[in-house]
């Protein structure tokens, strides 16, 4: 039987066959590629903004992811130093100056500069410090920002890229108390140690447990 004695329904499906795969190529490699892009998951977008939020206060980083994520950013939100292992290629990072367990938010800084040449990093704290603040930015921080800070200051100090407004901004800080002055030398102190609480504490002349104590009512 030729193809032309063949029912009319049943020569047009074979016509229809023999287009598709003379077009084959073209329509699987097409599918293909939309199917990929809409398939690529936002953490493996290059141009997304990716943010890292380091903050042991549950609450301000749910607040701050949430805004983030709402901005397009893809966030990653840890608690403490010991969580910085598995390093994303981040954009931008939030760092609280001094976490729960004692360690101190600065010390990523280099970590992160070193795995993320690009990163701009903002410092977040509590209490304000001339030399928290200088050192934070001599290590790479391009912010200083005390808390409570809204979010779009958080963001526009992230996005203004390195200036010296961290520095400027310690000349702002009021006159120091004696309250104030105890804590910057403690600040000093643990700057000095690295953060160890054990040799700052035996510098200081202190119990381990009572520097602790004092640096939960300063943080």
């Amino acid at each position: 039987m030729k193809k032309t004695d063949l029912p009319t329904d049943f020569s047009k499906g074979i016509s229809s066959f023999d287009v598709f795969l003379k077009n084959r190529n073209n329509f699987s490699k097409a599918s293909f590629n939309n199917s990929a892009e809409e398939l690529l998951p936002n953490s493996l977008n290059s141009t997304q903004k990716k943010v890292l939020i380091l903050e042991d206060d549950f609450q301000l980083s749910e607040i701050l992811r949430k805004n983030f994520t709402a901005k397009g950013y893809y966030v990653d939100t840890l608690t403490s130093l010991r969580e910085l292992q598995n390093m994303n290629m981040w954009t931008h990072a939030v760092l609280d100056l001094r976490l729960a367990d004692g360690s101190l938010g600065i010390d990523a800084i280099p970590i992160l500069k070193e795995h993320c040449p690009n990163i701009k990093i903002l410092i977040l704290t509590g209490y304000g410090s001339i030399t928290t603040a200088v050192e934070a930015v001599r290590r790479g921080a391009i912010d200083y920002l005390l808390k409570p800070a809204s979010f779009a200051q958080i963001e526009k100090a992230l996005n203004e890229g390195p200036t010296s407004k961290a520095e400027e901004q310690t000349s702002d800080l009021k006159s120091p108390t004696l309250h104030d002055k105890e804590n910057e030398y403690i600040d000093y102190v643990l700057l000095k140690n690295d953060g160890n609480i054990s040799r700052a504490a035996k510098e200081l002349g202190l119990h381990r447990q009572s520097l602790q104590r004092k640096l939960k009512k300063f943080y």
